[in-house]
C-alpha cells in the first residue's frame, strides 16, 4: 500500500514537472516568435522608408531640373507649363500616402509586440518578487498625506520599502533624485507586505483621516 502511494505521488510529480517544462518551452518559443516577428516588421518598415525616400528624391530631382530648365529658358521658349509640376506631384501623392499608411500600420504592430514584451517582463518581475516574499504597489499620494514633503530616500528607509519610480504628471522621476513627494505623485513600491501595508496607508490617507484612525 505504501509503495502504491509512493508510486502515485511520483507519477503526480512527474506530470507536474513535465507540464512545467512544457509551459516553459512554449513560453520561450512564443517569446522567440515575437522577436522574429519584430525583426520582420522592422525590416518591412526599413524597406517602406527606403521606397518613400526614393519617391521624395525623384520628385525633388524632377522639380529641381524643371526649375533649372525654366530659369535658363526664355519666357516663351522651352518653358514647361505650370501643370507639368502639378501633374508630377499629383501622381506622386497617392504613392507617398500609401507608403505612409503602411508605415503607420507597421508601427502599430510593432507597438503591440513591444507591449507584449513589457507585459511578459512585468509578469516575470512580479513572480520574482513574490518568490522573495515581497509584493508590489503602485499608489497615488493623497492630498494632505503625512508623507508629503518626505524625500524618496527617507520614505524608503522609514518604512523599509524600495521606491522603484515616481510619476509626476508626464515626468518619470528617478528614486535616486533628492526630490520630495508631492500630492498627486504616483509611487511604485516593492517590499514585504508587513512594511508595504502601512506605507501605502500613509501615502493614500490624509492627515485628518490618520488622526481619526
Amino acid at each position: 500500500m505504501v509503495h502504491l502511494d509512493l508510486l502515485t505521488r511520483l507519477r503526480q510529480e512527474l506530470r507536474f514537472t513535465l507540464a512545467t517544462i512544457e509551459e516553459g518551452t512554449l513560453a520561450v518559443a512564443e517569446r522567440v516568435n515575437r522577436k522574429v516577428q519584430l525583426m520582420r516588421l522592422h525590416w518591412q518598415a526599413s524597406q517602406v522608408q527606403a521606397a518613400l525616400s526614393r519617391v521624395h528624391r525623384h520628385l525633388g530631382e524632377a522639380v529641381s531640373r524643371e526649375a533649372i530648365e525654366t530659369g535658363f529658358s526664355s519666357p516663351n521658349e522651352g518653358r514647361l507649363s505650370p501643370s507639368a509640376a502639378e501633374d508630377l506631384l499629383r501622381h506622386s501623392l497617392p504613392q507617398v500616402q500609401s507608403y505612409k499608411e503602411q508605415l503607420e500600420r507597421i508601427n502599430g504592430q510593432v507597438g503591440v509586440l513591444r507591449s507584449e514584451f513589457v507585459h511578459d517582463d512585468l509578469v516575470r518581475y512580479y513572480r520574482d518578487i513574490q518568490i522573495r516574499g515581497e509584493t508590489f504597489a503602485y499608489v497615488p499620494v493623497a492630498r494632505g498625506s503625512s508623507c508629503i514633503g518626505l524625500s524618496f530616500e527617507v520614505l524608503a528607509s522609514r518604512y523599509g520599502v524600495r521606491v522603484l519610480m515616481i510619476v509626476r504628471g508626464a515626468v518619470l522621476l528617478n528614486p535616486a533624485e533628492r526630490s520630495m513627494l508631492r500630492a498627486g505623485d504616483l509611487v511604485a513600491l516593492v517590499g514585504p507586505e508587513s512594511a508595504l501595508t502601512p506605507c501605502v496607508a500613509h501615502l493614500t490617507a490624509s492627515r485628518s483621516l490618520e488622526r481619526l484612525a
